[in-house]
């Protein structure tokens, strides 16, 4: 019994990092699951979907911003390169253009403020994870999410669907405080970019290459099926993120350790076991809990169990992420998710097209396994 509680408070404090990221996401996602969860209810199903129009464009604007991407500020921060001022600022500076065209475009400076403060939040968290600082990273994170929920539906009740947006915009800049100190506590060196060029390149390309897998489809799907079709999609995948929050905590934990040169081959094989009973539940819970609580979205059962699927191979080719950013391999990366993309689009105009939101579901499923295949054919030559 001595033995055991004794190997116990040393796992306890062995994982005390992994704790923090854990919690942290743990909580946050949970915030921002149950949010999207329960205002789905307050909506119907088209405003839902024109809601998800709108932050998937802000997003892409974000995504086109981040020069270099979040990786490229995780990675060389752990390796004690001060690469946050140069990265920063070329980042902030696209992010203002970004946000004056997409004013022109639509309108609305609330998406404007969206970008901004979007980056300001991702450059701010990269900073706080490359740094390995798991704990004060927890606490922002934390107090993020809570001003998001509070902000977003007060103004919701006041201003409609766009204070959610404004709700969601004003709560990254809590992270200005870490952005600032990156600036004060490092050098602006343009010529650290310049050896790094390469990792950084394909940071870049990988970025944009996700914009497309995380939010092209919202774009493609309004003008095939309509703002309905999308709303219905959308929620589908509010409670795949739910399932996804195991491997995307881990993949925060894992990323900076990789690039250290830290094993973390356990923990990874822990998650996708884990990540299998995940995608057990969302099969077999859908029909139950869906009908209950969200009866005017009447296509979600099934989009639900499809995409339940979807998280086995999303467990494993986020332990191989992890990996190959980690040993600046990010073209790698950069391949893989440029199949998945090209399956997934392919997908959305030909199944999708037939089957409407179920044929995109199985697109994204098709595109999960696909890049998964890629990792597995190539891991004899980068896995030694």
């Amino acid at each position: 019994m001595v033995n055991f509680w004794s190997n116990f408070k040393n796992l306890v404090s062995n994982t005390r990092d992994l704790q923090y990221v854990g919690i942290a996401n743990l909580v946050t996602k949970g915030i921002a699951g149950i949010f999207w969860l329960y205002i789905a209810t307050l909506m119907t199903v088209e405003s839902y979907g024109q809601i998800s129009y709108l932050i998937a464009i802000g997003t892409m604007a974000t995504r086109f911003s981040l020069f270099g991407s979040a990786q490229t500020i995780i990675v060389y921060t752990a390796k004690k390169v001060a690469i946050q001022p140069p990265v920063y600022l070329i980042s902030l500076i696209l992010g203002a253009i970004s946000s004056i065209v997409v004013y022109f475009i639509l309108n609305e400076m609330i998406i404007s403020l969206f970008i901004i403060s979007s980056i300001i939040f991702d450059l701010g968290i990269a900073s706080l994870l490359g740094g390995k600082l798991y704990k004060k990273y927890a606490q922002y994170f934390i107090i993020q999410k809570i001003v998001f929920a509070v902000l977003a539906l007060s103004l919701f009740f006041i201003i409609g669907q766009m204070g959610i947006i404004l709700g969601i915009a004003i709560s990254f800049l809590c992270l200005i405080p870490i952005v600032v100190k990156g600036f004060t506590n490092n050098k602006l060196d343009f010529s650290i970019l310049k050896s790094r060029k390469g990792f950084m390149i394909n940071s870049y390309s990988l970025n944009i290459e996700k914009i497309f897998s995380g939010q092209i489809d919202k774009i493609v799907i309004v003008p095939l099926l309509g703002f309905t079709a999308l709303g219905n999609y959308q929620l589908g995948f509010q409670f795949l993120a739910l399932m996804l929050m195991i491997p995307g905590l881990v993949y925060t934990y894992t990323l900076p350790r990789d690039a250290s040169g830290i094993s973390t081959k356990k923990i990874k094989i822990i998650t996708i076991v884990i990540s299998i009973g995940f995608a057990i539940i969302g099969v077999a819970l859908a029909p139950i809990i869906v009908p209950l609580f969200f009866p005017q979205f009447e296509e979600v059962v099934e989009i639900i169990q499809i995409l339940s699927i979807y998280i086995i191979p999303n467990a494993v080719t986020t332990a191989f992420n992890s990996y190959f950013f980690g040993k600046e391999k990010s073209k790698i990366v950069m391949i893989g998710q440029s199949i998945s993309i090209g399956v997934y689009l392919l997908g959305i105009f030909t199944l999708g097209e037939i089957y409407g939101i179920t044929g995109a579901a199985i697109s994204f499923v098709l595109s999960g396994f696909i890049q998964l295949i890629f990792y597995i054919s190539i891991k004899k030559i980068y896995l030694k």
